[in-house]
């Protein structure tokens, strides 16, 4: 059994950092992002599991409330430090004391243990499968779970709706007079990022916007970069493009730097974010991105963790508009603002 010392080893850290990292303390002990992402890259790596038998025996006479973040083990893991940021920030006001766990997953295989769902007075999964969807709903207890960006008529759920994210960037495309596009997807068919993309190539149909490459990548920034190589090398290629990821949409705008080429002079490029929007925003040049709001999802997620906090029940289906930032790598926006 993989244990925190293997994960401390393989990270290059001491076991406590490992520890405060696994347990979802890294911004408040200042862990810096770079040692973040190592023990994050190495509880990936291992497989590592927090014993919650053993986590729940030490709680077991709290009356502190607890909070468990269930999060896939995969490369979505690269959005919890944002998502547990905006959590803990939009949280802070309440009064009183609660904890947040940590508590990592391999999709289509979460926990099936029914007890250890019934210890915590909220739980949010991130990530979960069709398949931990219906593991979940048959749970003997599972009004206090709150489900992001999936869909359950049984479970509570916060989602940023996927068609109005096609619609918006519809309508971007529309405004600039865009007749042909590239789309660059991830290889990995995440549920909601892969229906976005769906939905986009369907009212592209209606519009009579081509898509005329659609490329698929791995997502992060060499994914990004292989897409650039694989479009330049298509004769007659189209100058717009379409990202499942703002991590390709990165890759990507460093690919075409280095081509030298001119965003948006040669290639338009419009990503849907979900990171930091920050690294789009001061990435060179600034990405245009329908974002995935975390901040706003967090304050969702408060207004039905604090009907679980004062015990009451929730039942809630929250949808989050998306937000539409523009930042000049498409030719025309001045038009849109």
């Amino acid at each position: 059994m993989v244990t925190l010392k293997d994960v401390a080893k393989a990270a290059g850290v001491s076991p406590s950092t490992a520890s405060i990292v696994a347990n979802g303390r890294a911004k408040e002990r200042n862990i810096s992002t770079t040692t973040y992402n190592k023990v994050m890259s190495a509880i990936n790596k291992l497989g590592y599991v927090q014993n919650l038998n053993a986590r729940n025996l030490r709680y077991a006479n709290s009356t502190i409330p607890r909070i468990a973040i269930f999060w896939p083990l995969d490369q979505r893991s690269n959005i919890l430090s944002t998502f547990l940021s905006a959590i803990k920030n939009t949280l802070k006001d309440q009064q009183q004391n609660y904890s947040i766990i940590i508590q990592t997953y391999t999709a289509g295989d979460i926990l099936k243990d029914d007890a250890l769902w019934q210890s915590y007075s909220a739980i949010i999964v991130s990530g979960a499968s069709h398949d931990d969807v219906l593991r979940l709903e048959h749970l003997s207890k599972n009004e206090n779970i709150i489900l992001v960006n999936r869909h359950s008529d049984i479970l509570n759920t916060i989602q940023v709706s996927s068609e109005a994210i096609a619609n918006n960037v519809i309508d971007l495309l529309l405004a600039e007079r865009i007749s042909r596009i590239a789309v660059f997807k991830s290889n990995n068919n995440y549920p909601a990022s892969s229906q976005r993309i769906k939905l986009i190539q369907s009212a592209c149909a209606k519009h009579n916007i081509n898509v005329e490459q659609l490329i698929s990548v791995a997502d992060s920034l060499n994914g990004g970069i292989q897409g650039i190589n694989e479009l330049l090398a298509i004769s007659n290629h189209p100058t717009t493009i379409i990202f499942e990821t703002d991590s390709i949409a990165l890759g990507a705008n460093y690919a075409i730097k280095q081509h030298h080429l001119s965003v948006p002079k040669d290639i338009q490029l419009l990503s849907i974010s979900s990171l930091d929007p920050e690294l789009t925003k001061f990435s060179n040049p600034p990405i245009t991105s329908v974002e995935v709001s975390t901040k706003l999802l967090s304050l969702g997620l408060a207004q039905i963790l604090e009907k679980f906090l004062n015990n009451q029940q929730a039942n809630q289906h929250l949808f989050i508009k998306p937000k539409i930032n523009l930042r000049g790598s498409l030719k025309n926006e001045s038009h849109q603002a």
